[in-house]
């Protein structure tokens, strides 16, 4: 069996209300169903297991504070404080690597898979602390759901790392042009996650609990 994912909820989110909400909304609406692996999204307990603040950087060095929350299913993207709705999610399965600059290492960015066709993020914590933790919480949670390791990469500058993300208007490009082998690996590990998430379900009601 898997090892406990650890939580390093440093902002104290873990059971707030406002975001418990957010997310159990957004999981229930009929349009995201599509989100949960042909899973029923009701059944699917969705947990936080980090959460911290720090600044979303884009290609042009332009900072803009946020709350990273990291849960058993995905990576949320909040603005710092305001758990009411989120600016991103990024699902814990269409992750491919965490990637770290050698030079500053309070600086890394979520290269997302391949055949995923999303783009990359690129953040800077307020403390090496944080990045470590969320690389930890990020290789548990992907573990926990693909039964594969989460990519670590190292590259020498933030300058590097800027010129390596992927943007959205170069993936939306890539998806266009599609292709049978990204297909064929989506569903590969896609039917893995919902394999791997059908055993820790919730159970579902019976006739006699219903209202």
């Amino acid at each position: 069996p898997s090892a406990p994912a650890r939580i390093r909820d440093f902002l104290g989110v873990r059971e707030d209300a406002e975001l418990r909400d957010t997310l159990r909304v957004w999981k229930l609406q009929a349009r995201n169903r599509g989100a949960f692996y042909g899973l029923t999204p009701a059944r699917l307990k969705e947990r936080v297991y980090l959460s911290v603040s720090l600044s979303k950087v884009n290609r042009k060095g332009k900072a803009q504070r946020r709350a990273l929350i990291v849960t058993n299913l995905a990576v949320y993207n909040f603005k710092d404080g305001d758990y009411g709705s989120f600016k991103r999610r990024i699902p814990i399965a269409d992750l491919g690597a965490i990637v770290r600059v050698a030079s500053e290492r309070r600086v890394f960015s979520l290269r997302t898979w391949e055949p995923a066709f999303d783009y990359d993020y690129m953040y800077e914590a307020d403390s090496e602390e944080h990045v470590d933790a969320a690389e930890t919480v990020l290789a548990d949670n992907f573990r926990r759901i693909t039964g594969e390791d989460l990519g670590v990469e190292t590259l020498p500058s933030r300058d590097a790392m800027s010129a390596s993300l992927k943007t959205k208007a170069t993936c939306d490009a890539r998806r266009a042009a599609g292709g049978d082998a990204m297909r064929a690996a989506r569903e590969k590990r896609y039917d893995t996650v919902a394999a791997n998430l059908e055993e820790h379900l919730a159970p579902a009601p019976t006739l006699g609990s219903l209202p």
